[in-house]
């Protein structure tokens, strides 16, 4: 095999792998992240399917209240509001997003759209200055 196909195959194996780098990159960081809300963190994912924003109710009702035990918040939430209850599993999606401590878990997410829903059985006076940030963030 000549020198000169030896340089093409090894130029194409480092452009394919220089390919398949910057793809794991521009999803990791550009596709996934974290948006601020009065400089509190709300993690946020990409679905490039559906050209969607998710959001991570846990991260946008902890915002919303202060609540200490934001799980023990959210099953009150359902327990007032049994059409939220009955179409939770509509709303909200499982998505993979990074934890405090780095490790990527399965997380309740839910689009600009879900989370409106969801706010609107939160009584916070955050709940409107929320929702102009979401119709910022949350629609491109």
């Amino acid at each position: 095999m000549s020198y000169r196909i030896k340089a093409i195959k090894l130029y194409t194996r480092l452009v394919t792998n220089t390919l398949i780098i910057s793809l794991f990159l521009y999803k990791t960081f550009f596709m996934s992240n974290i948006k601020l809300f009065e400089s509190k963190q709300i993690r946020s994912i990409w679905n490039e399917k559906e050209r969607k924003w998710y959001f991570s109710i846990q991260d946008v009702v902890e915002v919303l209240t202060n609540s200490a035990d934001i799980k023990q918040y959210i099953k009150r939430i359902l327990s007032r509001d049994e059409q939220l209850k009955s179409n939770w599993g509509t709303i909200c999606t499982l998505v993979e997003m990074v934890a405090a401590d780095g490790k990527k878990r399965k997380v309740q997410a839910a689009n600009a759209q879900g989370l409106l829903r969801i706010i609107q059985s939160i009584p916070s006076p955050k709940a409107e200055p929320f929702k102009l940030w979401l119709a910022k963030v949350g629609s491109y």
